[in-house]
């Protein structure tokens, strides 16, 4: 074999890359061992991989679109594989313990504002990391948008189970959060280190924002 096409082989060489499926997922889960410990019956295992990539398997578990489908090679042979039903009926099953260890506390403290599922899975991240941090909802209820949006598939009791976890990890709530953010996020800054705004609560507020040439929102650090 000449150097040519030696380095045509190696062009088609994907070893190193991810698979299709898992590259095209937000949270990259490990599909084909998803797969693989459906069709072994080992939903305890199923639910491993979930949770080595997912925040909170209890809820995207049950509302996830399965881009990855998009990507499935399967697809060629005649049908992609539908990770996303196999994911609604791996989270039907009882969990596995899930010991929640976070890093060492750090004094550095973050306001989150907005339950959606951007601002939960940030607290989540944080709170895991040792940083103190509180979420700013301005409804009544926790997650009140997401759980309206997704009331087909997800039931209070699921989302209770998942969102306990927060409180597990030391995360605390403020209800009813004012809705003109930008007097209250400097209010925030002068007891945090950081803010993180979710961006369905500026769109919920109608509070404009400054993007970029290619739409993408401007972040700007305090002063």
């Amino acid at each position: 074999m000449d150097q040519k096409d030696l380095r045509e082989l190696e062009s088609r060489c994907i070893e190193e890359n991810p698979p299709w499926c898992v590259a095209a997922c937000p949270l990259h889960v490990d599909a084909r061992a998803l797969c693989e410990r459906a069709a072994e019956g080992d939903w305890n295992g199923a639910w491993k991989v979930l949770l080595r990539s997912m925040p909170f398997p209890g809820i995207l578990g049950r509302i996830c679109d399965a881009p990855c489908r998009l990507a499935c090679k399967r697809a060629e042979a005649g049908g992609a594989i539908a990770v996303g039903e196999l994911e609604r009926a791996c989270v039907l099953h009882a969990a596995p313990l899930r010991p929640s260890v976070p890093l060492p506390a750090k004094e550095q403290r973050v306001a989150v504002i907005g339950a959606g599922l951007a601002g939960l899975t940030t607290a989540w991240d944080l709170a895991r990391k040792g940083y103190q941090v509180v979420i700013h909802e301005p409804g009544l209820q926790l997650a009140h948008a997401l759980r309206e949006a997704y009331a087909d598939r997800l039931s209070p009791k699921a989302v209770e189970a998942e969102l306990k976890l927060l409180d597990k990890l030391g995360v605390r709530l403020e209800l009813s959060a004012p809705a003109g953010w930008g007097g209250f996020v400097d209010s925030c800054l002068q007891d945090c280190q950081a803010v993180f705004l979710s961006l369905d609560v500026l769109e919920v507020s109608q509070r404009p924002l400054e993007r970029d040439a290619e739409g993408r929102p401007v972040i700007a650090s305090p002063a």
